[in-house]
C-alpha cells in the first residue's frame, strides 16, 4: 500500500512497483504495465525539455526578438506570443507522449477584448502553461524565487510576469500595485486565487487580491474552471507517480463578470466567484459518482467556507511550480 498514491479517479503507480515487476503482466495488464513504464521516464524527459527550451528563450531568442520592437508594451507582448508558441510545442509533446492530453491550438478561450483579470483554479502543475499556451497575452503572478532561476528568470522578466510577495504587507501591496499597473498599461493578468495548487477534489480559500484589482480598475473578471482527470502533478505528488491512464486537462470558460455591478465590494465578488467554483467542483465529481472532499479525504464542509474577512487584500503566491 505504501507504493500507491490515491487520486480522485484512479491510482498512481509508484515506479518501484513498475520496474520491480510487482504488477500483473498478462493480457491488458501487460499493456498497462508497458504504458506506465514508458510514461515515467518520458515525464522526466519533458521536465528537462521544458528547462532547456526555457533557457534558450531566456538567453537567446527573446533578447534578440525584442530588438525588433520599440515600445516596452510591444516588446512584452511579442515575448508573450513567442512563449505561447513554445508552450504549444510543449503541450504537443505532452499529448503525443500520452502524459497530459491538452491541445491549446484547437481551443479558443472566448476572453473579452481589453485588459481583463483572469482567475482559475489550480489542479495540476501544467495548467498555467496550458492557459498561457491558449491565450498568449497574459501576465502571471509567479513565485518570486523563479525569477532567480537561470533557466526561466529571463523568460519571466521578458513577459512582464509579476513576482509574488515573499512576506509582509508592503510586499503584498507592491504586487497589488504591479497588477494594477499592468491592467492600466493594457495587459491582462492571470491569477490563481488559491495561491497554490488545489487539493484533490476540493478548493482552498480564495485570496481577494485579484478581485480588488478588478474592482479598482474596472477590468472584467474572466473565471476559468480547470479539471485534470485523472489527477496528476498535484501538490505533494511526485513527478514519477504517473496515473494508470493518460490525464486529460480541460479548461472551461465561465461567464465573465463586470465588477461595476458589485459597487467596489471585492469581498462579495470574491465569495460569489468561489461559490461558482464550488458548484462546478461538486458537479464534476458528482458526474463521476464521487463527492468533493477536503485534503484529508473527508466530505468537505470547507468547500462552502467563507472568504477570509481581512481588511486588506492579500495577494498569495501564484506559481508555475508551487511546492
Amino acid at each position: 500500500a505504501g507504493h500507491t498514491v490515491a487520486s480522485a479517479h484512479t491510482t498512481c503507480l509508484h515506479p518501484a512497483l513498475v520496474f520491480t515487476g510487482r504488477v500483473r503482466r498478462t493480457g491488458p495488464a501487460m499493456m498497462r504495465f508497458l504504458d506506465i513504464a514508458l510514461r515515467i521516464p518520458l515525464t522526466g524527459v519533458m521536465f528537462v525539455f521544458f528547462g532547456l527550451v526555457s533557457a534558450l528563450l531566456s538567453w537567446i531568442i527573446l533578447p534578440l526578438a525584442r530588438l525588433r520592437e520599440k515600445s516596452r508594451l510591444a516588446k512584452d507582448q511579442l515575448s508573450q506570443r513567442i512563449v505561447c508558441k513554445a508552450l504549444n510545442i510543449f503541450h504537443f509533446f505532452l499529448t503525443f507522449f500520452r502524459l497530459v492530453r491538452y491541445k491549446p491550438w484547437s481551443h479558443a478561450l472566448p476572453i473579452p477584448d481589453g485588459p481583463v483579470v483572469v482567475v482559475a483554479n489550480h489542479p495540476t502543475l501544467v495548467d498555467v502553461t496550458a492557459i498561457t499556451a491558449t491565450y498568449p497575452n497574459l501576465t502571471v503572478v509567479v513565485k518570486k524565487a523563479l525569477f532567480l532561476s537561470p533557466a526561466v528568470g529571463g523568460l519571466l522578466r521578458a513577459c512582464r510576469h509579476i513576482p509574488s510577495s515573499s512576506g509582509g504587507a508592503l510586499a503584498g501591496a507592491a504586487v497589488f500595485e504591479d497588477m494594477v499597473q499592468r491592467i492600466q498599461e493594457g495587459m491582462s493578468v492571470l491569477v490563481f486565487p488559491e495561491g497554490t495548487r488545489s487539493p484533490a477534489k476540493s478548493l482552498r480559500p480564495f485570496s481577494r487580491g485579484a478581485f480588488e484589482v478588478a474592482a479598482r480598475t474596472g477590468a472584467t473578471v474572466v473565471p476559468l474552471f480547470l479539471t485534470c482527470d485523472p489527477p496528476t502533478l498535484m501538490k505533494g505528488q511526485k513527478w514519477y507517480e504517473v496515473p494508470e491512464r493518460t490525464a486529460e486537462l480541460r479548461i472551461t470558460p465561465l461567464t465573465p463578470i463586470d465588477p461595476s455591478g458589485w459597487n467596489g465590494d471585492s469581498r462579495a465578488l470574491c465569495k460569489h466567484v468561489r461559490d461558482t467554483y464550488v458548484a462546478h467542483v461538486e458537479s464534476f465529481y458528482h458526474r463521476n459518482g464521487e463527492e468533493a472532499v477536503d485534503s484529508q479525504g473527508s466530505r468537505d464542509p470547507g468547500l462552502s467556507a467563507p472568504v477570509p474577512s481581512d481588511a486588506t487584500p492579500t495577494l498569495t503566491e501564484v506559481t508555475h511550480g508551487s511546492t
